[in-house]
């Protein structure tokens, strides 16, 4: 049996929309974790100041369900290299702003006092798990079905959550560093699974309206979840009167106790409605 060899055209194909796939979480995550500077800067609450993520997440929601459409009517290349020059843009604008700074996690600079640089230093291996994970979690939707995955997947972030709501007020950088790469890891072993599950159920001809719609879907639930955590985080704040260590501390502790509730109730319905991998097909 021999095995297909992937066109050099393919590869550079699969490179691009890799690289672009990690300065989008970069993107997204620069703008999660600029939260202290702004709050400081502009004197904001928690609440008003996520609604810098969440319009960004409500803006992808609005142009991802366009793509097929725009597919339908425009060249792939064409759409590719001006999606490329509005980044670009975007960068341009957002380096020349002042007063914007790039950091990382607020709980780890506003209850732990660590800078910027230790931040991001803690929260990357969790991005290279996620990225190990990914094609280790397609391996085996191959070989055993989707279901396997999507639970393992599952696990692990329930598994974090629930280490997390334990310890909120005490978690150092390393149990952050630690713990997280579960987190990240099981998210990428079990999204793209999830996608693969759900698109295999449609017709061909329905597949890129799916696409878009799982992704516009994706975007929109994490504009919604990132209002509701940063609410739960103003409450606290807004209750002690303070911004600072113990109020941060107590709102993420109550954010992690809604995330943990909704993995298991994500879980629960993975578990009926993801199907083991059939034999006969």
């Amino acid at each position: 049996m021999t095995k297909e060899k992937i066109p050099k055209h393919v590869l550079a194909a699969i490179f691009a929309t890799g690289i672009l796939s990690f300065s989008g979480v970069i993107i997204e995550t620069s703008m999660n974790i600029a939260f202290p500077t702004l709050m400081k800067e502009f004197n904001l609450a928690t609440n008003t100041v996520q609604w810098l993520t969440s319009i960004y997440l409500l803006t992808i929601s609005i142009i991802v369900p366009l793509s097929a459409n725009l597919k339908a009517h425009f060249k792939t290349k064409k759409l590719f290299i001006t999606a490329n020059l509005l980044y670009l843009s975007g960068l341009i604008i957002g380096a020349c702003a002042p007063n914007f700074e790039f950091l990382l996690p607020n709980y780890i600079q506003l209850v732990n006092g660590s800078s910027a640089l230790i931040a991001g230093l803690v929260v990357l291996p969790a991005g290279f798990a996620g990225a190990f994970l990914a094609p280790f979690g397609g391996s085996l939707l191959d070989r055993y079905g989707a279901r396997r995955p999507i639970l393992i997947g599952s696990s692990f972030m329930l598994l974090e959550l629930l280490i997390f709501t334990i310890f909120t007020s005490n978690l150092s950088n390393f149990l952050i560093l630690f713990i997280y790469i579960f987190y990240m890891g099981g998210m990428g072993m079990m999204m793209g699974c999830v996608m693969t599950d759900a698109l295999d159920h449609l017709e061909k001809s329905e597949v890129t309206q799916g696409n878009a719609i799982l992704n516009t879907l994706q975007e929109f639930a994490g504009a919604v979840g990132t209002s509701i955590t940063a609410a739960f985080v103003a409450f606290a704040q807004r209750n002690a009167g303070s911004k600072g260590t113990i109020p941060t501390a107590h709102g993420t502790h109550l954010a992690y106790i809604f995330l943990l509730v909704l993995v298991l109730v994500i879980i629960a319905i993975f578990m009926k409605y993801t199907q083991a991998h059939n034999k006969n097909d």
